[in-house]
């Protein structure tokens, strides 16, 4: 993030707000002097134009004599994510077609959060009113282990509690499984559960309309915060149907 900037900005916006309340008050306090019959009714006047303001404010987040920041284009797009992320102190990295294999994307970046998660953010041609924002979760040694150990029974249910567990906390997300060879290691193997290569698509699509530096890390926050919801989930889950096997 640009401190110095930022600095520059916020000290020029006091200076200008002090100077015109200054000036205001300075205004209203000679026409009282020139035309004390008036000066209620100029006063009321005032008052009520600062109480519009103030609503304008309200509901479009934008004071009435500022600037109009420049509209989210299919053009610009690609670098005001660049740039919002920067801004932000993330680190962004444009990533390789091999990475969007099967996307038929525009362009792609893979952002890296405080908490190290990394996200891919890129734009479809398919869907090209819409950002998409998406982490891929694979599920751990440890938990893939302890699915294998269970029966075919058990992991279905543990995996169904995962992902109704994600459906109570609205997370959007696609499962993906791919199934391993078939275990021959005995005449147990069949009571077993497949070995999952299984991940966890977390996706939180933004709508270029909606498109803003505020939207956007927001967007990047919430998926951060559900991929730590998620990763919980898995954990307790896959630990409790362990136990059971004790």
């Amino acid at each position: 993030m640009d401190w110095n900037w930022l600095w520059q900005n916020l000290f020029s916006n006091v200076v200008w707000e002090i100077l015109l309340v200054i000036g205001g008050a300075t205004l209203l306090g000679y026409v009282k002097s020139k035309v004390p019959d008036h000066a209620p009714t100029i006063a009321y006047a005032v008052f009520g134009a600062t109480c519009v303001a103030i609503l304008l404010f309200t509901i479009t987040g934008r004071g009435i004599i500022s600037k109009r920041p420049p509209e989210v284009t299919a053009e610009n797009i690609e670098e005001n994510i660049k740039k919002w992320t920067e801004n932000n102190g993330l680190s962004i990295a444009k990533v390789s077609s091999s990475v969007l294999a099967g996307q038929n994307a525009d362009f792609g970046f893979m952002v890296t959060l405080d908490s190290k998660n990394q996200i891919l953010v890129f734009r479809g041609k398919e869907k090209s009113s819409f950002i998409q924002i998406q982490s891929q979760l694979m599920l751990s040694p440890e938990h893939l282990a302890i699915l294998n150990k269970l029966t075919k029974e058990q992991a279905d249910d543990a995996v169904e509690e995962v992902t109704l567990e994600m459906n109570r906390a609205r997370i959007g997300y696609i499962m993906q499984m791919a199934l391993a060879p078939p275990m021959m290691s005995g005449p147990t193997a069949t009571t077993k559960a497949p070995m999952f290569g299984q991940t966890i698509l977390v996706t939180k699509p933004l709508a270029m309309t909606a498109a803003n530096e505020v939207t956007f890390m927001e967007n990047l926050n919430q998926i951060d915060s559900e991929i730590g919801t998620i990763r919980g989930i898995t954990d307790l889950t896959l630990k409790r149907y362990s136990r059971m096997q004790n």
